[in-house]
């Protein structure tokens, strides 16, 4: 499914650079390039130009609440005698003795940044126009080098446009996103934004395949694996508007293989959550492409919306109890009380692991003991659906149909421990994560959330690494 909606809001609110935060950006800037034009920096100023994810409007939040970087290029006129590194390392000597800049202030081969603490870091980068050409400066080398910021950022606004409705920097954004949350492959900004722009063909937006964000995602990161699965070496990628420039250059060969590989894998798990028809299953699997916080709002008011569909249930078998309330219920009336499709809450993870389905071995339901404390004795069994206290803690184990516990040596279990109502959602705390079993396999929990939760036991065989069996959930409901 596509879930448009939620995409548009995980966009807002969790991929996108706030609004704040650019306008600080913008101001800063424009106190920087005063600075600049009125201390006596030699070159004659040309022009100031945005550069980088600034310039093409794919610049994110940061997934750990740091530091942004925002580029700007600095386009002056030669200035005789001086060479590459001149123009750093005099613009660098301009801004340190500048007392807003005193101690902000490093440089680098091709820039001078302006670190602004915790929250975003600004990099002048120095071009030299001359004889038609433009060249960046590079202090290491103390060499100019051809650059072509201007055209590179033009042409991504073309592109852009052929889709429209800013789809391409809407895609682009989020993909930037998945390679900073997973961590799994090294891929600058500008090369990925590369990859993505040479897949987009003019006339594009009045196909199908662009209709919306999803649809778009899928298109492109689809158009692109097939590329990339074409070319097992490294390839080229180079700027359309300066064929010496190879945005891939900085790839080593195991840095291309390790992108390719988990590009292919993520370009499957999208497929898989766009094709998902259940809504529920649908987010579960996009939030494997994206983490919890991709539809962590919807899913959090879906977890705490269970009254509605426990009163539907109390208006069909025409039930006097005056109480809507689900715990309320359940201890009048049983686990018949419990709606039908009760376990397909939008937050709930996927198992890990392929099914191989062999239910003939073990009992489906878990059997669960009531404790005093954490691994203190058991003060007995505990049916599916019984009322307890909460104080106390659970633990849950899995049995064979004959009555002896899986064998650990042969198998694994994973837990899937999913909490509704709005106390656990007030909390933070609705779970429905894949969790992992003690030694012994069985898994403890503490009775913390008024409200009706569940628990499921997914067995696996190591010799398979397979899930050959699922329990029926077990019903923990907490007065």
């Amino acid at each position: 499914m596509k879930h448009i909606e939620i995409f548009d809001s995980f966009l807002t609110d969790v991929v996108d650079l706030n609004s704040t935060r650019l306008s600080q950006l913008e101001s800063r800037s424009e106190t920087l390039i005063a600075v600049v034009e009125k201390g006596g920096w030699k070159p004659p100023i040309s022009e100031w130009l945005r550069h980088g994810s600034w310039a093409h409007q794919t610049i994110i939040k940061p997934v750990d609440q740091g530091e942004f970087d925002a580029d700007l290029v600095l386009l002056v006129q030669p200035v005789e005698g001086w060479s590459a590194k001149d123009y750093i390392d005099k613009l660098y000597a301009l801004l340190s003795e500048h007392g807003t800049y005193s101690g902000k202030v490093a440089r680098s081969s091709h820039c001078v940044t302006i670190n602004y603490a915790n929250d975003c870091k600004v990099d002048i980068a120095p071009c030299v126009v001359a004889d038609g050409d433009t060249r960046v400066c590079n202090r290491n080398t103390d060499d100019f080098e051809s650059t072509r910021p201007k055209e590179f950022t033009e042409w991504l606004i073309q592109i852009n446009g052929y889709l429209g409705r800013d789809l391409f920097r809407k895609v682009t954004r989020l993909l930037k996103y998945l390679r900073d949350i997973k961590t799994r492959f090294t891929c600058s900004s500008v090369l990925l934004t590369t990859l993505l722009a040479k897949e987009v063909r003019q006339g594009d937006a009045n196909s199908t395949e662009f209709v919306d964000v999803p649809t778009a995602l899928r298109t492109l990161v689809g158009r692109l694996d097939l590329w990339l699965q074409e070319r097992p070496a490294k390839p080229s990628v180079l700027n359309p508007h300066l064929s010496s420039e190879d945005f891939a250059a900085a790839w080593s060969e195991d840095q291309y293989k390790t992108f390719r590989e988990n590009f292919h894998r993520y370009r499957q798990w999208i497929d898989e959550a766009f094709d998902e028809t259940d809504e529920s299953e649908s987010l579960s699997k996009w939030q494997r492409v994206f983490g919890d916080d991709f539809g962590k709002k919807e899913a959090t008011e879906a977890g705490r919306a269970v009254e509605k569909a426990f009163i539907e249930v109390k208006k069909a078998m025409g039930w006097g109890l005056q109480s809507d309330d689900p715990v309320e219920l359940v201890k009048s009336y049983g686990v018949v009380a419990i709606p039908s499709g009760f376990e397909k809450k939008p937050y709930i993870e996927q198992p890990r692991r392929r099914f191989g389905m062999r239910e003939d071995f073990i009992d489906q339901n878990i059997h669960v003991t009531l404790h005093e404390g954490l691994r203190t004795p058991s003060l007995g069994t505990v049916v599916s659906g019984t009322p307890l206290r909460g104080g106390k803690f659970l633990c849950f184990r899995v049995f064979t149909k004959t009555g002896s516990p899986l064998q650990p040596t042969q198998w694994l279990v994973d837990w899937r421990v999913t909490n509704t109502g709005s106390i656990a959602a007030n909390s933070d705390c609705l779970r429905g994560r894949i969790e992992d079993c003690e030694a012994d396999l069985s898994r403890w929990e503490a009775l913390a959330y008024r409200g009706i939760h569940f628990v499921e036991a997914f067995a696996i065989e190591k010799r398979r690494d397979r899930i050959l069996a699922k329990t029926r959930p077990f019903y923990v409901v907490i007065e």
